[in-house]
């Protein structure tokens, strides 16, 4: 099987509980590294404001979405934006 595809495109990074503590500190670290990531921070609903008071912004690469990891909904509403863009290589 050739896996030169999975090579070459950016790994998909899931990050839970990125808007503060560790996880904001983690995804301002991913965001700052020159590796080429396709992030998706995720944060409870009532946490969301505190992504665009740290400075981050939806892009191209970057995209934020609630998750209460509680919330079976949620869990597979992320899954499935993650699996349109090749899966979650990392979790964090």
């Amino acid at each position: 099987m050739n896996n030169a595809h999975l090579r070459q495109r950016s790994k998909v990074v899931l990050l839970t509980g990125a808007s503060s503590g560790l996880g904001l500190e983690i995804a301002r670290a991913l965001i700052a590294d020159s590796n080429p990531l396709h992030l998706i921070l995720t944060a409870r609903q009532s946490s969301l404001q505190r992504f665009e008071a740290a400075g981050i912004y939806e892009s191209d690469n970057i995209w934020i979405r609630p998750l209460d990891v509680t919330d079976s909904e949620q869990r597979r509403a992320v899954i499935s934006e993650a699996e349109k863009i090749g899966g979650v290589d990392i979790l964090i």
